[in-house]
Order: C-alpha cells, then structure tokens, then sequence
C-alpha cells in the first residue's frame, strides 16, 4: 500500500437518478473528522445528460478526489446494465489501494466524526485479533421534516445502526408486522426493528449488509454479477463467510451511518430517486428473474458446503436445520 494512501477512506456507491446523491456527499465530507482522507468511486447511472452535468459542476466546490463512471441509460442498453451488483462492482474498481473501503448507498445521512467512531471500532476488532472484520450493520433511517429538511427519523431507536435478526415466521411478532423482510419463501426472514443486542463495544453479526460496510478489502470479488436487486444480500453474505470474513456489528449509543429508505409516510420518499427497474421494458420477467437467481444459487450443488457452513454459523435454516429466533453468535467463526 502507497504511504499516501494509509488511512484513507475509499467511499463508493452506484446511483441511478437520485436527488440525495448531492446532500448525501455534502454530508459525508462536512461530517467527518478528516474529510481529507475521503475519496468517492461513484457508478453514476443516468438518462438525461443535464443530470450529468449537473452533478460533474457539483462535486468541483470539494477538495476530495472524486472518480466517477459515467453511465448514460437508455432502452438500447438497460437490460446489459441493469443490476446492483454490476454497479458496485464498476464502482469498487476505481478503488487504488485507499486502506479502507466503505460501501454505501447514494441516499444517506452521516453523524459528526462518523469516520473517527467507525475506523475506532475497525481498530478494536483488529486489537482483538478478529481475522478479515467487516464493520457493518443495517444502516439507521432518516427522512425528512415539513421543511424537507433532511434529519434522523422521527423514532429515535431506528436511527442507529440496526442489527438484522433471523426469526421464526411469526404472524403475531410486532416486528414481523413493522418491517418484514420475506420477500423469498426460500430466504430466512429477518427484522430490523428490534432492540439491539448489548455487548462489549462489538458482537459478532450474523449477516452482511449491502448498504453500509467498511473493511479493508475488496468484498465486490465475492458478489455474484447476476444480482438485480433483493436478491444480494445472502448469496454475497453466504459467499463471504465462506471467504473467511468476519461480520462485525458496530455497538452505538447514538446514530452513526442513516439511509433513507423507500416508503410514503410521512414523506414520499419515491419522488427522490427513481427506479431503475420501472424502465425495464418487460418488469414483471425481470422479477422473476431475481426470483429465479435465488433458487438457482441455492440448488447449485457447488454452492452446498459453504452454505451448510453459513446457516450453521447464524443457526438459520436455508437448506436443512431449523432457525433460532434472534440468535446472537457468541464467536466469530
């Protein structure tokens, strides 16, 4: 690694017409301790060029070094372009040896000296021999007030990190009702919205999440290509627990990393960033075919082991045994 490059931060993201690029970078930068040690790789998707243009005179105001790949969408090219895992992995790879990686969406809202508390925590799992740590958790939520001001959501235990618990299929679970994440009946279904578990300033998490990891390494090798969207984040968790990864959940008192996430209340948050998915010209196939992804992964025979050894780590039943309700692995391996 070039000594210039110690102790930066490469922040990298894929976007697609999203109206919080702009906030999210602003924030990002001004909220960090040492913003000079930020550099953004960004696959910035687009389909009218003023979007562009708009957007290569916003990031000059910064001292950061910004690398972004242009991508204009049209109905010639979306159905080569189209996938979540294409972008992060055109975004990773302007990546030049910055000692940490962090992935984030294009719709987030960062606390003061986040940088300071997340590399702190890094620095702990590395104190504590844990091999290959990846800080990571479910980002917190914000959203915004009747000024359109953007501020952590409105229920204070949802803007911190959350963790994401396997459950037992549960009609009555409150949680199972607030935010149920079940959107394949062959994928383990999770929430976010339970209290998080207490521990000594990191625990062990029993998934990956896609819209907030820091790490010193390149995760994108071990996200399959094929991911659209919904359909990434247990084959890439499977496939990097089988690399040797180690999830490590962030234990906050206070908000860190927020996202803002889809929904109409109280703000319509649709009307910030469009879906790229909604251009496709045949949507419903396209659905099945994130449908379709999951079971092929699931039945492919070479894929078996690891994902044994996986659902025996976060005893959660994918293949074979059965799920422990919320279950907090004591190690990490």
């Amino acid at each position: 690694m070039k000594e210039d490059n110690v102790d930066k931060i490469y922040v990298y993201f894929a976007c697609f017409n999203d109206s919080e690029v702009c906030p999210t970078i602003s924030n990002c930068i001004l909220s960090a301790d040492q913003p000079e040690n930020l550099v953004f790789g960004i696959y910035f998707q687009y389909t009218e060029d003023h979007t562009k243009y708009a957007f290569k005179d916003f990031i000059t105001q910064f001292d950061n070094e910004f690398r972004v790949h242009y991508e204009h969408i049209t109905e010639d090219n979306i159905q080569d372009l189209i996938g979540l895992a294409k972008g992060r992995i055109k975004s990773y790879a302007m990546c030049e040896d910055e000692e940490y990686k962090m992935l984030i969406d294009g719709h987030m809202m960062f606390a003061d000296g986040w940088d300071t508390k997340i590399k702190n925590k890094h620095k702990i799992a590395d104190d504590r021999g844990i091999i290959k740590p990846i800080i990571n958790g479910y980002a917190g939520l914000y959203y915004f007030d009747d000024e359109g001001n953007r501020v952590p959501h409105f229920r204070d235990e949802l803007t911190n990190l959350r963790y994401q618990y396997f459950v037992v299929d549960d009609e009555n679970d409150i949680h199972q009702k607030m935010m149920r994440f079940n959107w394949h009946d062959r994928l383990p279904t999770h929430v976010m919205t339970d209290q998080n578990p207490t521990g000594d300033e990191i625990i062990p998490n029993v998934r990956f999440s896609g819209n907030f990891s820091f790490s010193r390494y390149n995760l994108v090798e071990h996200l399959p290509e094929w991911v659209i969207f919904e359909d990434e984040e247990m084959p890439w968790t499977i496939n990097l627990f089988d690399a040797g990864f180690n999830f490590v959940f962030p234990l906050f008192d206070e908000p860190t990393i927020m996202h803002l996430y889809m929904g109409r209340e109280p703000f319509d948050v649709q009307s910030t960033r469009d879906q790229i998915e909604f251009l496709y010209p045949d949507y419903k196939s396209l659905q099945q075919q994130k449908y379709d992804n999951i079971s092929n992964y699931l039945d492919n025979p070479n894929n078996y082991d690891k994902i044994i050894k996986y659902q025996n780590y976060a005893k959660v039943k994918i293949l074979s045994g059965k799920t422990i309700d919320r279950y907090v692995p004591i190690n990490f391996r």
